[in-house]
């Protein structure tokens, strides 16, 4: 794994070196608008992960999936017991009618 590492680090560093001539002291000119869309996109990208931390009421409808914290935190229990048992949990519903996951 180490050496997959180092290799990964050389290669890397051999191709940002080779994409920039070491030699030229000047700097690459890019157009100004250019710079004025790369600021604007990035401001727009870092915009578009606000609604995910805003509170549920306040959230626009397109970032809600329609389930409370409580249903989510069951459906992340069941996935997780799902792995655990490496098969579906919803069967268990079946054998035992009481079944009912419990969040810690």
């Amino acid at each position: 794994m180490k050496k997959c590492i180092n290799i990964f680090i050389i290669l890397l560093n051999f191709t940002t070196s080779q994409c920039f001539k070491v030699n030229n002291p000047r700097p690459p000119k890019f157009n100004k608008k250019y710079e004025n869309f790369k600021k604007a996109s990035g401001v727009a990208f870092a915009i578009s992960f606000i609604p995910y931390f805003l509170d549920d009421e306040i959230k626009p409808m397109c970032y809600k999936d329609g389930l409370t914290r409580e249903e989510i935190k069951i459906k992340h229990k069941h996935t997780e017991l799902s792995v655990y048992l490496n098969g579906d949990t919803s069967y268990l519903n079946n054998i035992f009618p009481d079944f009912e996951v419990k969040i810690n």
